[in-house]
C-alpha cells in the first residue's frame, strides 16, 4: 500500500493483512459478546489465548524469540507453521489462495491445480530438527518424501501465477490507476466511522477495523457518483478510464543501439568474427564503421556522434502524458 496523507495525521503506518487479521479478530469477539472466559480459567487467560491466536496469523521467524504472554511454552512453535509458514512457505494459508486462485482464472478443467492438497496435508508430520538454533532444537512442521513432486509444484504454480495474474503487465497498471484514483479522493471523500455520527477518511478507515470491513468495490462507485467537488474530480476522471479500460500507456520504450559492423554491399550488421556476409555473401575484408587498431576491433563511428546526429540515428519515440 503506497503513503497517502491522512488529513493532519501525517503519513499512515504500513499496513498489513497480517496486523488487521488480528484487530478483526479482537473486534468481533468484542462486539459479539462471545463469553470467552467460559472457556479458560482466567480472564487473564483470555487475553494470552488471543495473543497466541495473532501469533498463529502473524508467523515467526527461527530467529525471533519465544513470546512469553501467549499462554504456551516453546514446545509448540510449530503450530506456527501451518497458518504462516515462514520456513518454507507450504501454508494452508497459501494452499487456500493457490487452489482458488488458480480455479478462479485458468477454470476448473484438467489436473489444475496440478498438486493434490489432501495428499500435502495428509502426510504432514511434526519432527524435532537435529541442528539447533542457539540452544534450542525445534520442531517443525515436514512433509514426506513422496509429496516432493507435488511440493514442486506448489512452487511452481505460484510462481506461475505471479507471472500471468497477479504481476501480469495490465493488473499491475490497474493496480496503479487505482491507487492514484484513491490517493486523489482521500483528501475529500468521507465515509461512515464506527460511530453513524462521524465521518473518517479512506486512509484511515484502512486502520479501523469497523470501517476496513466496509472498504469494498463499492468505494469506487461512491466515488464516481459524488457531486462534483474539486477534490474528486481527478479521481471521478481516473474511475472512468478504468471503465473504459484506458489505462496508462508507457512514455517510452528500450531502444536496442546496433554496434555491430556493416557489411558494405547490403548495409547490414555482420558478425565481428565473420569474414563473409551471412545476408549477401560478399567479403567482410572491408567493413563500414570498424578499423583494426592495435589488434583491438573499435567502433569510432558510435563514439563519435554528436547529439543531433544520434538522434538521426537512434530516433526515440514522442513523450506522452498519461
Amino acid at each position: 500500500m503506497r503513503r497517502v496523507a491522512a488529513g493532519e495525521a501525517g503519513i499512515v503506518p504500513r499496513w498489513e493483512h497480517e496486523a488487521m487479521s488480528a484487530l478483526l479478530l479482537e473486534r468481533l469477539v468484542e462486539k459479539a459478546g462471545i463469553p470467552l472466559s467460559l472457556y479458560f480459567s482466567s480472564a487473564a487467560d483470555v487475553r494470552a489465548q488471543l495473543r497466541f491466536v495473532t501469533l498463529l496469523i502473524r508467523g515467526i521467524e527461527d530467529s525471533e524469540p519465544w513470546p512469553e504472554d501467549v499462554g504456551r511454552g516453546e514446545d509448540k512453535r510449530f503450530l506456527c507453521d501451518i497458518v504462516a509458514n515462514k520456513r518454507s512457505g507450504i501454508d494452508v494459508d497459501k494452499l487456500d489462495y493457490l487452489v482458488r486462485d488458480s480455479m478462479a482464472a485458468f477454470g476448473a478443467g484438467g489436473r489444475l491445480p496440478g498438486f493434490d492438497i489432501h495428499r500435502i496435508i495428509t502426510s504432514a508430520r511434526v519432527l524435532t530438527r537435529c541442528e539447533r538454533v542457539g540452544s534450542v532444537r525445534f520442531r517443525e512442521v515436514c512433509f514426506q518424501m513422496k509429496v516432493a513432486l507435488d511440493i514442486n509444484m506448489v512452487y511452481q504454480l505460484r510462481a506461475m501465477l505471479h507471472r500471468q495474474v497477479y504481476q501480469h503487465r495490465m493488473a499491475n497498471v490497474a493496480e496503479a490507476m487505482i491507487t492514484d484514483l484513491l490517493e486523489a479522493a482521500n483528501a475529500c471523500f468521507v465515509m461512515r466511522g464506527r460511530d453513524p455520527s462521524e465521518t473518517i477518511s479512506l486512509s484511515d478507515a484502512a486502520q479501523d477495523p469497523d470501517c476496513f470491513v466496509r472498504l469494498t468495490d463499492g468505494v469506487l462507485e461512491s466515488i464516481n457518483t459524488q457531486p462534483n467537488q474539486v477534490g474528486l474530480a481527478r479521481a471521478q476522471r481516473l474511475y472512468e478510464r478504468l471503465q473504459q479500460r484506458n489505462f496508462y500507456r508507457p512514455v517510452g520504450h528500450p531502444v536496442q543501439l546496433e554496434t555491430r559492423p556493416r557489411c558494405r554491399a547490403c548495409d547490414r550488421p555482420t558478425e565481428i568474427d565473420h569474414r563473409f556476409c551471412a545476408h549477401c555473401g560478399k567479403s567482410l575484408r572491408v567493413r563500414r564503421h570498424v578499423i583494426e587498431s592495435n589488434g583491438k576491433t573499435q567502433l569510432p563511428w558510435l563514439a563519435a556522434l554528436s547529439a543531433e546526429q544520434a538522434k538521426s540515428h537512434f530516433p526515440f519515440p514522442p513523450l506522452c502524458h498519461t
